[in-house]
Parts: structure tokens; sequence; C-alpha cells
């Protein structure tokens, strides 16, 4: 099998080579490794597995959620449950703000899978209130975001 590892916005130019070659985004699966071994070393220090925290993500980009489809698929390895059943443990924000079913209509293909029940929700402090996220991973690229509200947050 032959390897063709692409760049930010090229993963539409390569799609007609994923049957005959692994095509990967070092934006999307490379950044996605990182996080889940920074995840994995993280979860040694304060036990547990991945099935047992809640996950909140800033930006629901193809960064975020690459990232978050991997922590899926290995929580998916470690607990034997199919991918389907981990992915409501991961939560995701966009700049309209959670991605709850009630917006499915409206999301691009790869933020569809993250479409929760749950109700609409604007803003990340509200998001955090209500899921209570133990991990918040942010791919937003904002910067500044977090007041002294969220570091006292527990």
């Amino acid at each position: 099998m032959k390897l063709i590892q692409s760049h930010d916005g090229e993963s539409q130019l390569f799609k007609p080579y994923r049957e005959s070659h692994l095509v990967c985004n070092d934006d999307i699966q490379g950044t996605a490794s990182v996080v889940l071994a920074g995840l994995l070393v993280a979860l040694k220090v304060v036990g547990g597995t991945l099935a047992d925290h809640t996950y909140l993500f800033l930006g629901a980009g193809e960064a975020g959620t690459g990232i978050a489809e991997l922590i899926a698929l290995e929580m998916s390895k470690e607990t034997g449950s199919p991918i389907e059943v981990c992915r409501p443990k991961i939560w995701l924000m966009d700049s309209k703000g959670l991605i709850v079913a009630s917006r499915i209509d409206s999301l691009q293909a790869f933020k569809k899978p993250w479409a929760h029940e749950h109700e609409p929700v604007a803003t990340l402090l509200e998001a955090v209130q209500s899921l209570k996220p133990t991990v918040l991973i942010d791919t937003s690229g904002k910067g500044c975001m977090y007041t002294p509200t969220y570091r006292s947050y527990r």
C-alpha cells in the first residue's frame, strides 16, 4: 500500500486515492495522535480510562473532529464498545454553540456524528456548567477564552 500525507486543505484533492492508498492529513491525524498520547500519559497520573471522562472541544473544525474521532476510536478499543456508544462522551462547540441534534440539518458532514441530544447551548461557560467536562480541548485558535471563571471551575 502507498502512503500519501497531505497538509491543510489538501484532503479533498487526494480523496480519489483513498481506496488504493493510505491517505492521512498531518493536521488531523498528526495532531490527533499527539493529543491522544497526551491524554494517555495524563491518565497514568490521574488514573482511570478514557471512558471515565467527559470531553468538551472548543472548536469543531477538521482538527477538533479528527482528535475527537481518534479519542472515540481508542475508547472503543479499550471498552470493546462500538464507536457510536463512545461518541456521546465527547462534545464539540463551534461558532454557533454546542453541536446538538436539533442542528443536524445545518451541520457539515464531518460534524454530524457529534450532534448529541441536548438543549442548545450558546457559550463555552454554559456548556461547561451543563456538561461538567473533565477534559477541555481547545482547537478554536481564538486564544484568551479562559477567564478566571474557567480557571476556578471545578
